[in-house]
């Protein structure tokens, strides 16, 4: 039968039980509160300020009714997909200081394989998200013990006894992601994960392109290496490594160039999609674009990925329609000599007959640093900037007497860069930021040939480059139009970069209403 206490004893039990939920409720979601409505508020938004407050306020009430409603198996199901979404909500902004979204999430899936370099990097971070994630879900197991309290006797017949009402709840609570989505609202942090993760496995990606064009003449190399590092700065490169990559092995020093993007996917898609800089705008979807592999087929390559970071699939937003253009797709991760392993299988490919576009990772020297040579657990204490060196000098201090080894250079062409740079400071995210630091740009582009295709690429005016002019310049190379690879995507190199362009995490739209993110720089 119905608990007898009195009313007012039962109400200070449903308070309390109130009390209990807005506390776990605000430790998950604070911050999204924050932005959604303060800053809306403050920002003279006051239309999206209400209707976030209500929009939040509605999914909190749906979840307070869960938890006092559900049976004892749903409720601990519930508790468990609430902490795991409030885990990755919280992690990530303690680390990034911004609110998850759907582009983020998919970001983060992209960059999974540095899941563990980044649990490393910033343990403290993921243990106060944990933390915190906890503590809401504690105090959401206090609430239902206090509605239980106040409501229920031990005689009287418990929701737990009733799975007609615990399965209508359940599908209340899940269907409220798709009907907020259709309102145009987000789902506070005890769920989001869940709808942006079903949202990417349903969203539908769009047919590529293909190659439109055919090679005007014969291409001018038959053998053509992009080789995209991991975290190689500029400044770093310039210092321990420039010198005697020009003089040694012939190197055309491009000075100082700018990536696409400051975090690893977004820079390595954008190169292997190609931008046309001239036209891009909101809507536009690199997805649709022709690839790289596309023109190297279509001008007779055999084309093949060399992955230094994996030892399974693809990564990078590298998709099974793009997969399927690609000839040899090949894993190499291979630990600390995984690069020294690449540079000895593509010296072999070098020497092969038959023409041969081949795009690789390396593993370059991804924070932690001193994770990326021998010994380096004894270095943890020493400066950033020297484990960074150290890192460096393992990497790449034998990379080219391996990979150049016995190689005729002619009809050879070899594009070296980063996918970023490095921002190196006690305390501070080195890449990925969303207001990213100049040197998280700022990369190496070299090129090397043989001398009579080098001349073509001799520049001395001290401009910067971009990433964004490897693509056209691969297209002259494979024998397609001059005037169609401008126009179509960059300005070749030797020449300037038409407009120099970077990606935010938003690379492409996820939906018809969504835009991309991309930043000018119109300085150089």
């Amino acid at each position: 039968m119905i608990n007898k206490k009195k009313p007012w004893i039962k109400a200070r039990w449903i308070g309390v039980a109130l009390l209990l939920f807005a506390t776990g409720y605000l430790t998950l979601n604070y911050r999204i509160l924050v932005v959604g409505v303060l800053y809306r508020w403050a920002a003279d938004d006051q239309f999206n300020a209400i209707w976030n407050l209500v929009s939040y306020a509605s999914q909190g009430l749906l979840l307070f009714l869960v938890i006092g409603s559900i049976s004892g198996w749903a409720f601990r199901s519930v508790l468990l997909l609430v902490f795991i979404s409030g885990t990755v909500n919280l992690v990530y902004q303690s680390i990034l200081y911004d609110l998850i979204n759907l582009s983020t999430f998919q970001w983060m899936l992209a960059e999974s394989r540095q899941s563990l370099s980044a649990l490393k990097e910033f343990y403290k971070d993921f243990i106060w998200g944990v933390t915190r994630a906890g503590i809401a879900v504690g105090l959401f197991t206090l609430t239902r013990k206090a509605i239980k309290y106040a409501v229920f006797s031990k005689m009287a017949p418990h929701p737990e006894n009733a799975p007609i009402l615990t399965i209508v709840v359940l599908m209340i609570f899940l269907a409220a992601d798709p009907a907020l989505k259709a309102l145009g609202r987000d789902r506070g942090a005890e769920m989001n994960v869940y709808g942006m993760a079903y949202q990417t496995m349903t969203e539908e990606i769009p047919n590529r392109m293909p190659a439109s064009v055919k090679p005007d003449f014969k291409p001018s190399a038959n053998k053509i290496i992009w080789l995209i590092d991991e975290s190689i700065s500029w400044r770093y490169y310039d210092e321990m490594f420039r010198s005697e990559w020009v003089s040694r092995w012939g190197g055309i020093d491009f000075g100082e160039a700018r990536s696409l993007g400051n975090c690893s996917a977004q820079s390595n898609a954008a190169l292997r999609w190609g931008v046309n800089v001239s036209k891009l705008n909101a809507s536009t979807d690199l997805r649709t674009n022709s690839t790289v592999w596309a023109y190297a087929k279509q001008a007779g390559f055999r084309t093949i990925l060399m992955d230094g970071q994996v030892h399974g699939n693809p990564q990078n937003y590298l998709w099974p329609p793009e997969k399927r253009l690609i000839d040899e797709v090949v894993p190499m991760a291979a630990g600390l000599d995984s690069d020294l392993k690449i540079a000895r299988r593509l010296n072999g490919l070098l020497k092969a007959d038959g023409r041969h576009f081949a795009y690789i990772v390396l593993k370059g020297a991804h924070y932690q640093y001193f994770s990326n040579y021998p010994d380096g657990n004894l270095d943890r204490s020493l400066p950033i900037e020297e484990q960074y060196r150290k890192a460096l000098r393992y990497s790449k201090g034998n990379f080219l007497n391996e990979l150049l080894d016995g190689v005729n250079m002619r009809n050879v062409v070899i594009f070296y860069t980063s996918d970023h740079g490095q921002h190196l400071g006690n305390g501070v995210i080195p890449h990925c930021n969303n207001k990213p630091h100049p040197e998280e740009l700022s990369v190496p582009l070299i090129l090397f040939t043989d001398p009579d295709l080098r001349n073509q690429f001799q520049r001395n005016d001290g401009e910067i480059r971009s990433h964004s002019q490897i693509f056209p310049t691969t297209l002259l190379l494979m024998g397609y139009a001059a005037e169609y690879a401008s126009r179509e995507y960059d300005n070749p190199l030797p020449t300037t970069s038409k407009r120099i362009v970077r990606f935010g995490k938003r690379i492409f739209p996820s939906t018809n209403a969504d835009s991309i993110e991309f930043f000018f720089d119109d300085s150089n």
